[in-house]
């Protein structure tokens, strides 16, 4: 299975993975779905300790297309999980959280209300405030502060 399609599955059964030190560290349910997927990490490894040391060195690589709409990452400081992002919602996985963010971000300034969540802009550059990532959007649309 393919790295992307791997980190997907991780989102899609809410785990993490992280790098600890040299090592890649993760959280996973305590499932079956859970148990096949961590032989499946195990197996690519190394291609995963990549791909997450290139995230950690460059957090924007995998939103450039939002970069190419206009927004610059101002500050990159992930909360730690789990975070309260209002009154009715704890976050517990904070890169899943700022990736699907970023996309919504990517689909509203594409005109994609649908899938921008129906979330405005100042609502989603305040959602990623509050996990710690500071956006600017250029052409004079909105800055964060």
């Amino acid at each position: 299975m393919r790295c992307e399609a791997l980190l997907n599955r991780v989102s899609e059964l809410r785990g993490h993975l992280f790098l600890d030190g040299d090592r890649m560290g993760y959280r996973l349910p305590d499932t079956r779905e859970g148990q096949e997927l961590l032989v499946e990490l195990r197996q690519n490894r190394e291609a995963l300790l990549t791909i997450l040391r290139c995230m950690e060195a460059d957090p924007v690589a995998l939103h450039r297309h939002a970069i190419e709409l206009g927004v610059r990452i101002v500050r990159w400081e992930p909360t730690d999980p789990p975070f309260q992002l209002n009154r009715f919602t704890i976050v517990t996985n904070t890169h899943a959280f700022i990736h699907a963010t970023m996309r919504q971000l990517e689909h509203r300034l594409a005109g994609n209300d649908l899938l921008a969540g129906n979330w405005s802009l100042p609502e989603l550059i305040e959602r990623l405030d509050r996990a710690g990532v500071a956006v600017a959007l250029d052409n004079g649309r909105a800055a964060t502060r």
